[in-house]
């Protein structure tokens, strides 16, 4: 059998019921010459049972404990066989031209050992849509520029030998794709498609989610990164500061949306001292005015 161009890794956990659309978005790939490997992170669902209908030749199921899904995209890159591997989510899906795009420019490009990725669609539950693209200075460092943006791991292609030096953060829940492209683009060359390939679902049960707090496994994802020496050299410190003050005002916003307004103004005034420069400052502080304006006559 002809060793595969692409590996497509999804690590999926209770999500039987959306995984067809997610795999029949490879499925209907109009380039061919891809294995996708699904790696199942301890589901309680029926998603075992489902994947009896659709292993074959060309996609594999796996199994492990629940291990987050760092681990799962791991186990699925130690497992892929492709040149190159892609990354996708279980609740989104590649649009039919998404692998032969990708393949028109790395062997425009010949065939580097680097970094690609696209833009993508975000799609809301009702139904619309919106264009994602995330515009970059031509004199902004690749890694720089993977701090400022979130690219979610759909949109993103990786040469296989590059997860011989690094990858997925284990440590890590959320942010982890951002450190990852960010630690790769340190040492590696980038390419951009200009070009929406992939549908991001948006939904309630995204990890992405201010009721959820997400900002603050955000913040000791981008702490334990600039622990690394290797990787926190090449990050200048206002930059840290900025993103590290981001991610309290996040903190703070979810206490302000959970009515804790103690805890919103104490992570409001960390986000303020962490970053004053920031043009967020002023509604930071309008947060806390509110606060103690409400208990006023």
């Amino acid at each position: 059998m002809l060793e595969p161009f692409f590996s497509v890794v999804i690590p999926a956990y209770n999500r039987a019921h959306i995984l067809p659309r997610t795999i029949s978005s490879v499925q209907n790939q109009s380039f061919t010459n891809w294995e996708l490997i699904i790696i199942d992170d301890g589901s309680t669902d029926q998603t075992a049972k489902l994947m009896q209908s659709f292993s074959n030749e060309k996609i594999h199921y796996y199994y492990q404990n629940n291990s987050e899904r760092s681990a799962a995209r791991n186990h699925g890159v130690c497992r892929s066989k492709g040149k190159y591997v892609c990354f996708l989510d279980s609740d989104d899906e590649f649009l039919p031209f998404h692998l032969q795009k990708l393949f028109d420019l790395i062997s425009k490009e010949n065939e580097p050992v680097g970094l690609f990725y696209t833009d993508c669609y975000v799609v809301y539950e009702d139904g619309t849509s919106k264009l994602e693209q995330q515009e970059r200075n031509a004199d902004e460092p690749w890694h720089l520029f993977f701090l400022r943006n979130s690219i979610i791991p759909a949109r993103v292609c990786v040469h296989r030998k590059i997860f011989d030096s690094v990858k997925f953060r284990e440590d890590i829940v959320i942010v982890e794709d951002t450190v990852l492209w960010t630690s790769i683009a340190i040492s590696f060359p980038v390419y951009y498609l200009k070009q929406a390939t992939i549908n991001y679902h948006w939904h309630d049960d995204n990890s992405v989610n201010i009721a959820k707090n997400c900002f603050l496994p955000r913040l000791k994802g981008l702490q334990k990164m600039f622990q690394d020496k290797e990787v926190s050299q090449h990050i200048p410190l206002p930059m840290k500061r900025n993103l590290l003050s981001g991610c309290y005002y996040g903190i703070a916003r979810h206490y302000e949306l959970m009515r804790n307004f103690k805890k919103m103004t104490f992570h409001a005034l960390l986000s303020i001292l962490y970053y004053p420069k920031s043009p967020q400052s002023r509604a930071k502080l309008y947060m806390i005015y509110n606060y103690f304006k409400k208990d006023k006559p």
